[in-house]
């Protein structure tokens, strides 16, 4: 059955066995089922190898489905040698909105972030993204950034004004 199919390639990344890097970026690139796809970007985000990160960019311009997406950027921000997304592909849907503030999250937990993710993750903070992203975008900035001095306006009025408390 499908549902078997998609925790036995998440179980991948829990075991984080890179020996089967490919077979899962097969599944991610070709699968028919978004389920199975959104698994395997979750194991490659887990798998430490040199190829995930072009197998997840590889997905990224292919992939159609949001919630696929978001897990692809996720990983991304997982795995990825330095941050460095077009968000302009990114921002029709605020389920891609969300994977792309937690993909900079991930990614500045790592070190892999510079100005252009500090950018995004300042533009991710306005008020009409939803609270996922500005929570994402959030956590960025509390702690994962650096040199963000540009960003303090924003920031500051963030705190003040954000209807959301976590945020």
């Amino acid at each position: 059955t499908p549902a078997c199919g998609t925790h036995a390639v998440q179980a991948f990344g829990s075991v984080q066995e890179s020996s089967d890097t490919e077979n899962i970026g097969k599944l991610l690139l070709h699968d028919d089922n978004s389920s199975v796809r959104k698994a395997a970007a979750f194991a490659l985000g887990q798998i430490k190898h040199p190829t995930r990160e072009m197998i997840l960019s590889q997905a990224l311009k292919n992939e159609e489905n949001s919630e696929v997406i978001r897990e692809i950027l996720i990983a991304y921000g997982k795995t990825t040698s330095m941050w460095n997304l077009d968000l302009s592909a990114l921002m029709d849907d605020s389920i891609k909105t969300a994977g792309l503030a937690w993909s900079i999250y991930y990614a500045g937990l790592r070190g892999k972030t510079d100005q252009s993710a500090n950018k995004a993750a300042t533009f991710l903070l306005d008020h009409r993204f939803s609270n996922d992203t500005r929570l994402g975008a959030a956590h960025f900035f509390s702690r994962a950034a650096r040199d963000f001095e540009s960003s303090e306006k924003v920031l500051m009025a963030s705190a003040r004004q954000d209807i959301s408390a976590e945020v």
